[in-house]
């Protein structure tokens, strides 16, 4: 599975890239990996979604899933919350109206850290398959 990240610009290592780009041959095209998050998501039968955290990642997965009509299924993992109006602490119900997520059901929010969480439901999910 590809690692795509059409957002990389907007963070520190983003910054850290543009400065070593400055003095050495370094060519990230953010519209590729986007246009490839697109196509990967409109081709899928199925879609879910984990969201450790929020912002700007959040947004990319499942404003790519709009045009499959939303993902099927997602979990996010989030300190923030809803008051503020900010991506990370919106709720995922609140995608459905945008055309990003299907439906309410299989939707999980978490607020709590995701250092913490992430790895304690993914020991969860790796013992259920066990089963």
């Amino acid at each position: 599975m590809p690692i795509l990240c059409p957002g990389i610009f907007d963070s520190m290592l983003g910054l850290d890239l543009w400065t070593y780009s400055q003095l050495n041959p370094l060519f990230i095209n953010p519209f590729k990996d986007f246009s490839k998050l697109v196509n990967l998501s409109y081709e899928a039968k199925r879609v879910g979604a984990i969201i450790l955290g929020g912002g700007m990642p959040k947004h990319h997965v499942l404003i790519a899933n709009s045009y499959r009509g939303g993902v099927d299924a997602a979990i996010q993992i989030t300190l923030d919350r809803p008051e503020g109006g900010g991506a990370s602490g919106a709720p995922l119900e609140e995608a459905i109206s945008w055309g990003k997520i299907k439906t309410r059901k299989n939707l999980v929010t978490l607020v709590g850290d995701a250092t913490v969480l992430f790895p304690i439901i993914t020991l969860g999910a790796l013992e259920n398959a066990r089963k």
